[in-house]
């Protein structure tokens, strides 16, 4: 009975892990932070801006045209849902070093890096 809750454990923890991930990621000024810029299904992600810079929120699909979602104020959280093969671009415009809490959701693989 011990060993199969053991192995229960396991599968649900990697499963679980598998579909979110928590981050805080920082963007250095006048730098964007590109989550999902490749082909994947839709997501759904919490942001909460842990620091004193804005963050523009901008969408593309992949081949598409960015669009601007909204500013995310200091200290503030919102949940966006993204379309499949939709990169979501958070962008510091700002003087100073920016933090973000990130929690992606999704079934699928996606790409996180830093553009200029």
């Amino acid at each position: 009975m011990k060993q199969l809750c053991t192995i229960l454990a396991a599968v649900v923890l990697t499963t679980l892990s598998c579909k979110s991930v928590y981050s805080t990621t920082s963007i250095e000024p006048k730098k964007t932070f590109v989550l999902g810029d490749n082909d994947h299904e839709a997501f759904e992600v919490s942001l909460k801006n842990i620091s004193k810079e804005d963050l523009e929120l901008s969408q593309m699909p992949n081949g598409g045209t960015k669009t601007f979602i909204q500013t995310l104020n200091p200290y503030k959280s919102i949940t966006l849902k993204i379309e499949k093969n939709t990169a979501l671009y958070i962008e510091n415009k700002g003087e100073n070093k920016a933090s973000v809490e990130l929690n992606p959701k999704s079934s699928s693989r996606l790409s996180m890096g830093y553009k200029d």
